[in-house]
């Protein structure tokens, strides 16, 4: 536990003097029988102190005072110790970079099993649900955006938002199915063809008095129905196979725009409720009190690559000019909202930016809101374009369909893995390769050049050579990498779910003239599961099918604490913010503020249902007045 601060040194610009003061609090939490505490102070200076040189005045820590000013924060992870006493150093920050160092000792005491108790009951587990209870409690309303507005809270930044894969619908505008003209094509279940198994529910109802050989020539003809429907919608969604991005001919389809494009996919009664998308997250922020002046959506075609979106629908012009629009009519600047991949497409945005616009992000972003971000992708995004992922459409697609569609997308390099030494293992392991049946680790690029050339060359092409994405400036940096040039990022996360992280694959076909080895996963690697192999399970990670998840004892050496991802982007991805804050913690030049809300068992896709997200998104967009 905390015990006496010993004292602040800034730097010249602001004098040399040296206040000491005491720490006057105690941070604590447990685990197990340690106590630890990520630890953040805010150091403040009475206004007139700051031009004298040699003064002594006290700084006062947590508190601003009538005539003073805040001088900085600083804030680093107190851990439980072998040594009783440890000294620290830790930068202190102000609006203009770093300003100075903290220094103070911290020492690591025992305490008695009689003071537990009452240690425990002062320093309780933050329980955000029982926090979202309390506020629907205290305002008598069951609807957590209307009653939040109860308690007081207003809209304050006007914001826009961008979806992630798969989450803007998209319309034919053209098509040599005349019906399907201006309707949606994702998605609609009809148009995807109705599967055997949904008419065999049917037929309980219907075809009582058939005879089995009536059924089942019916069965027959229906999964083949099932199967031509399939076709011709897979037909209308792919793009052009050659390039991964323009409209095969006689097929044009683009993202329906507006709100409406991403509150839900489908518009039938009975898909519409389990095809949300935004639609939760927009009713909180309407009951709170947002209209059409101040909530805004960006959808955009979710299947091109960044520089196509641009180059076919002037997607990144007219986000800009739209964010514009919205920062002059409110006289506020923008909270740029993004989920999963919409959080790579906001990157890029910024980037964008920079290089076509400087200064605008500066004079109209107040903040970059992150939800789910796969800030350093997904291995599953591998997966995809592998063996398939159906994106919960197992009723209606096959893997074998599924990987069809990713690997004629241009987007879905858009989230393979980045910096993978930051990632618990290898994206893959593949058997068979030769003569060799060992598990042979492969990197994301070898993968993809072996046993997706098509994905690959789309990476080559619309990503490598990108200089908003992975071209390295002159300095070797990667702008996906790089800290996002707003003041305020705010990522909202779910925790401690079992994540995919890496594969276990083997050949089941080799390559051929023309086409690509085909790969299986191998669940014969699930004997490997939580057991240590320095060649097929280093990390002792759980496998199952042939798939190896981190889960909530998995050690994350960012934080130095076990924990996993979302269900779908793992821990190190998520969390990659908190590198950034680092990083603009320690270069004077940079100020970026960085809150990050972890919410315990939020699955990726369902977080945007979930309440405590939903508060969260309201407290950072909204004030209390």
């Amino acid at each position: 536990m905390g015990d006496q601060q010993r004292s602040v040194r800034t730097v010249t610009q602001l004098g040399t003097w040296e206040p000491k003061w005491k720490f006057p609090a105690k941070f604590i939490y447990k685990k197990g029988e340690s106590f630890f505490r990520d630890l953040e102070f805010e150091v403040f200076v009475a206004k007139e102190k700051l031009s004298q040189r040699g003064s002594a005045q006290p700084a006062k820590i947590g508190k601003a005072e009538e005539k003073s000013t805040k001088l900085g924060l600083a804030n680093f992870m107190v851990e439980g110790s072998e040594k009783a006493t440890r000294d620290h150093k830790v930068p202190l920050v102000g609006l203009s970079g770093k300003i100075g160092d903290l220094y103070f000792s911290v020492s690591f005491e025992t305490v008695e099993s009689e003071n537990k108790r009452t240690l425990m009951d002062e320093y309780t587990h933050y329980d955000v649900m029982e926090q979202v209870r309390t506020v629907k409690k205290k305002s008598g309303e069951k609807r957590l955006g209307r009653a939040m507005s109860i308690l007081g809270y207003k809209p304050y930044y006007p914001i826009v938002i961008v979806p992630g894969l798969a989450s803007s619908a998209l319309e034919a505008w053209y098509t040599e199915q005349g019906i399907w003209k201006r309707s949606r094509v994702w998605i609609d279940p009809m148009k995807i063809g109705q599967t055997a198994g949904m008419q065999k529910f049917s037929n309980k109802f219907t075809s009582k008095k058939k005879k089995s050989k009536d059924l089942k020539e019916d069965e027959e003809e229906e999964e083949e129905e099932g199967r031509g429907g399939r076709r011709k919608w897979l037909h209308m969604m792919m793009p052009s196979p050659t390039d991964g991005w323009s409209d095969p001919p006689g097929i044009k389809v683009r993202a329906v725009e507006g709100l409406h494009g991403i509150d839900y996919l489908a518009e039938s009664a009975v898909a519409k409720k389990s095809s949300y998308v935004f639609g939760h997250v927009i009713n909180a922020l309407i009951d709170v009190g947002y209209d059409n002046i101040n909530l805004q959506a960006a959808s955009y075609d979710w299947r091109l690559p960044p520089s196509k979106l641009q180059k076919r629908d002037f997607y990144f012009t007219r986000l800009r000019d739209m964010v514009r629009t919205a920062r002059n009519i409110n006289e506020k600047k923008v909270v740029l909202m993004g989920h999963s991949m919409g959080c790579r497409c906001i990157q890029y945005f910024l980037s964008w930016c920079e290089g076509e616009d400087p200064g605008f992000v500066r004079e109209n972003v107040h903040a970059f809101l992150a939800m789910g971000p796969p800030f350093l992708g997904a291995p599953k995004a591998m997966r995809a374009v592998l063996t398939g992922d159906c994106m919960g459409l197992e009723m209606f697609l096959t893997p074998e369909e599924a990987v069809v569609f990713s690997r004629a997308c241009g987007s879905s390099p858009w989230l393979y893995p980045v910096d993978e030494q930051q990632f618990p293992d290898v994206v893959a392991r593949v058997s068979g390769e030769s003569q060799n049946k060992n598990f042979q680790p492969k990197t994301t690029t070898q993968l993809a050049q072996t046993y997706a050339s098509v994905s690959n060359s789309f990476k080559q092409k619309y990503y490598d050579s990108d200089p908003y994405y992975l071209l390295p400036d002159k300095l070797g940096k990667k702008a996906v990498l790089s800290i996002p040039p707003v003041s305020n990022l705010w990522v909202i996360m779910g925790v401690n779910l079992p994540t995919e992280v890496s594969y276990y694959y083997k050949v089941e076909k080799k390559s051929t003239k023309g086409q690509d080895a085909k790969l299986v996963l191998d669940s014969s690697a699930d004997k490997y599961s939580n057991k240590k192999d320095g060649m097929v399970n280093p990390r002792g990670l759980q496998i199952s099918g042939g798939m190896a998840f981190e889960t909530r004892s998995t050690y994350q050496p960012t934080v130095r604490m076990n924990k996993s991802g979302d269900g779908t982007i793992p821990f190190c991805s998520l969390n990659y913010a908190h590198f950034w804050k680092k990083k603009a913690l320690e270069n004077k030049d940079l100020y970026l503020d960085v809150q990050i809300v972890e919410v315990e068992g939020a699955e990726h896709r369902e977080m945007l249902t979930n309440e405590a997200v939903l508060k969260a998104i309201i407290e950072f967009t909204c004030k209390k007045f």
